[in-house]
C-alpha cells in the first residue's frame, strides 16, 4: 500500500499528463511548486516512467516530428523549446541524428522558402531575399542552411 503522499502526487501529476505530454523534469518541477518533498517526487517519476507515462525520448521524437510539419522550425528553435522543457542536450542530439524520424532541416527550410516565395512575388529581390532570410532565422534555422537556400 502506498502512502497518502504518494498517491496525491501521482494523482496530480496524472491529471498533468492527461492535459498534454511532460517531461520528467516538467513533472519533477511542478511536484516541487506543489511542495511534496524530494523523496516522494522521485519515487512518484520512477513509477510513471516504469508505466511508459514519463519518456523523455518519446517525447522528443514526438516533437521533432510536429516540429517538421505543423509549424516547421530550425533545429536551434528546436533545441531551445526542448531545452526548457528539461531535455538534455545528448539525448536531443541523438533523435536529431536518428534516420527514422526523418527530420531534415535543410529540406523543411527549402519548402518554406518555396511557399513563401510564391506570397513575395513582385517584391524586389534584395527585399524578397532579406524577407526570407530574417523569416528562418525567426523560426531557428542555421545560417548555413539559410544561406545555402537563400543563394
Amino acid at each position: 500500500m502506498k502512502s497518502a503522499p504518494f498517491l496525491k502526487a501521482l494523482n496530480y501529476a496524472e491529471r498533468l499528463l492527461a492535459v498534454k505530454d511532460r517531461s520528467r523534469r516538467e513533472i519533477e518541477q511542478r511536484l516541487e511548486d506543489k511542495s511534496y518533498n524530494k523523496d516522494c517526487i522521485a519515487e512518484v517519476v520512477e513509477y510513471l516512467k516504469q508505466k511508459g507515462f514519463v519518456d523523455d525520448k518519446r517525447l522528443v521524437s514526438e516533437w521533432l516530428k510536429a516540429s517538421s510539419t505543423w509549424r516547421p522550425k530550425g533545429v536551434l528553435a528546436i533545441k531551445s523549446e526542448l531545452y526548457k522543457r528539461g531535455i538534455n542536450e545528448e539525448l536531443i542530439n541523438d533523435a536529431l541524428k536518428d534516420a527514422d524520424i526523418g527530420y531534415d532541416e535543410y529540406k523543411i527550410a527549402k519548402a518554406i522558402v518555396e511557399k513563401r516565395s510564391k506570397e513575395l512575388k513582385g517584391v524586389n529581390d534584395f527585399k524578397r531575399k532579406k524577407n526570407l532570410y530574417s523569416y528562418l532565422a525567426r523560426r531557428g534555422f542555421s545560417f548555413d542552411v539559410i544561406n545555402d537556400i537563400i543563394e
